[in-house]
């Protein structure tokens, strides 16, 4: 706990294959930035029209030569600005050919949810400083440490999740971990929004060790000091998100 880890088959229809034909195969090193970007460029020139549907996962991953895990990422920055919706089998559609003004999670707005969470957040972690027992000790560092070496997006949003929960069940009230729980189901577009960032995971889990480690040595006053700086730098790093002048490729 002490050393943080360093951490298309061929398409079926035709208007499919012409929207493949336009995508470039990228670098794996930038392959999130340079998918999401070149998906943007497509849907704003209009190659992919609004109300039209993106090709399946599998065909758009072999397109750009990517990863699944890669290409899920991109698709959740576009959905977080607006882009695109998701429909559990049938898979995405393109509904604006512009960003939207500011990040939208649910009918709420990154502004509000950052206001909640601080105001939430930071006493729960000085509660689970004082109060949590070993086992509840357990479950946040293990959620810390999964987090930390996991490259699947996906599961890196769930196991954040499962910490900030387990943090919220160390108070000892079973109010703060519903309330919890009912902010991050909002949270999730936020998340893989800002999950595209290889460099903001590094911040993120050196920010969730210095809370786990406050939490470990019952320092209450140190941990919340730790949420605060966490919650800070998710909100720097939303605002980031949001600058108009701010290339996507940057985030």
């Amino acid at each position: 706990m002490e050393e943080q880890p360093d951490s298309l088959s061929i398409p079926v229809r035709e208007r499919q294959s012409r929207k493949l034909v336009a995508m470039k195969r990228v670098a794996r090193h930038s392959a999130v930035d340079v998918v999401r970007n070149q998906l943007v460029e497509l849907i704003e020139r209009g190659e992919i029209p609004v109300g039209d549907w993106l090709p399946s996962e599998a065909e758009m991953s072999r397109a750009f030569g990517v990863s699944r895990p890669a290409l899920r990422e991109a698709l959740g920055s576009l959905r977080a600005f607006g882009y695109i919706e998701s429909q559990t089998g049938r898979g995405s559609m393109v509904v604006s050919n512009r960003a939207s003004s500011s990040l939208t999670l649910s009918q709420y707005s990154s502004t509000d949810l950052n206001e909640v969470r601080r105001h939430l957040e930071v006493p729960t972690a000085k509660l689970a400083a004082t109060r949590r027992s070993e086992e509840e000790l357990a479950v946040i560092v293990e959620a810390c440490e999964a987090y930390a070496v996991e490259a699947d997006p996906e599961i890196r949003v769930r196991l954040d999740s499962e910490l900030h929960i387990g943090i919220a069940s160390a108070t000892g009230n079973p109010l703060f971990p519903r309330l919890i729980k009912d902010i991050r189901s909002i949270l999730e577009e936020q998340s893989l929004a800002l999950s595209v960032s290889a460099e903001r995971w590094r911040h993120s889990t050196e920010e969730h060790f210095a809370i786990c480690r406050a939490i470990r040595d019952r320092d209450p006053d140190r941990a919340s000091e730790a949420m605060v700086a966490h919650l800070r730098a998710v909100e720097d790093a939303v605002s980031m998100l949001q600058r108009p002048d701010t290339p996507l490729s940057s985030t």
